[in-house]
């Protein structure tokens, strides 16, 4: 997506509840029509390189953040309880994989069975017709087929 001054979310009637406004940014854009504090700022995104003023004052700022004991530990909590979160997705995400895998597995054995078991129900029908065959030709020629 490139720069745009009014960019609308497709779905406006999405409330969140916590009075903040929400933008998403494009920061991998470089088109020569970004206005230049915008370019730097995305810039600082990618790079983490502080070179204009105003990235400056924000890597300054983030720093500050960084260094308060009660941030930084409100930021490690919520961190704990994100990757807590994550680890119990993924496993539950493992655990619906595996569980697929192993109905799939299942699924496949058993249709392996019912193949097999066909294929045998299918040589005794040919075998049947085979003997019905013989005796119907020894009845014909009116010999015994014992």
């Amino acid at each position: 997506m490139r720069y745009c001054n009014n960019f609308e979310y497709e779905k406006t009637d999405l409330k969140l509840g916590d009075g903040t406004e929400k933008h998403y940014y494009n920061c991998m854009y470089e088109g020569s029509d970004l206005p230049e504090d915008l370019a730097e700022f995305y810039r600082y995104i990618r790079t983490g390189e502080a070179l204009s003023d105003l990235t400056k004052r924000i890597d300054a700022a983030v720093e500050k953040g960084r260094k308060n004991e009660i941030w930084r530990s409100a930021y490690m909590k919520e961190r704990v309880i994100i990757m807590d979160a994550i680890k119990e997705e993924r496993e539950a995400r493992l655990k619906a994989e595996e569980e697929f895998r192993s109905e799939r597995e299942r699924a496949e054995k058993e249709i392996r069975s019912e193949r097999e078991r066909a294929e045998k129900a299918e040589e005794e029908i040919r075998k049947a017709r085979n003997r019905i065959t013989e005796l119907e030709a020894l009845i014909a020629t009116g010999q015994d087929g014992n």
